[in-house]
């Protein structure tokens, strides 16, 4: 042989049983193996609540209402639900916060910090029917009222628009918020 020829790799003769990659193998699966009881476990429903001697008994569970008939369903909300969703959305932006409280039950300024971090440009408000707003199981005297703000941000060159989705409930000659989502698109 030559000296300082080395044949290629591919062409070494090499054992038939590599004693490396079976330890490896065999400490994979043990490995595995044995981690299966750390594993998250499948979810179960919590125990039974006991009650207490002299406490209050656990909460019933509230059963699903019944969908409302056709006319429930495609009934659109009345004017003055338009204007208190615009009142009430107008109130976020400006930090009226008297106004927002007058329509939310137990309204912060906390409620309002994204709203706190945008101007708003634009806004339109239109009256939805019950079965569009999505939520099967809000209460049929629900009346639903879909507002579209258009917003920049008061930090940066971001704009973008803001979907509110606001349910409310009449109570005597007061409209209160029942419901309400929102989604914020920014670019």
């Amino acid at each position: 042989m030559r000296r300082g020829f080395r044949s290629p790799r591919w062409l070494t003769a090499r054992p038939l049983f590599d004693h490396r990659r079976a330890v490896l193998g065999i400490l994979g699966i043990t490995l595995a193996v044995g981690g299966l009881g750390c594993w998250p476990q499948p979810r179960v429903p919590a125990p039974p609540v006991a009650q207490s001697p002299g406490g209050a008994a656990p909460a019933a569970v509230r059963t699903p209402r019944p969908t409302p008939p056709p006319e429930v369903r495609e009934r659109v909300a009345s004017t003055d639900v338009v204007e208190a969703a615009r009142a009430y959305v107008t109130a976020l932006y400006t930090a009226d916060d008297a106004t927002a409280a007058s329509y939310q039950e137990g309204y912060t300024e906390l409620l309002r910090k994204d709203e706190n971090e945008l101007e708003m440009e634009d806004l339109t408000v239109r009256p939805m029917a019950w079965g569009e707003a999505g939520y099967l199981d809000a209460d049929p005297a629900t009346e639903w009222a879909e507002v579209v703000v258009r917003v920049h941000t008061r930090r940066g060159n971001s704009s973008g628009r803001v979907y509110y989705k606001l349910g409310f409930l009449r109570e005597d000659d007061k409209l209160r918020l029942d419901l309400a989502s929102r989604r914020i698109e920014l670019r």
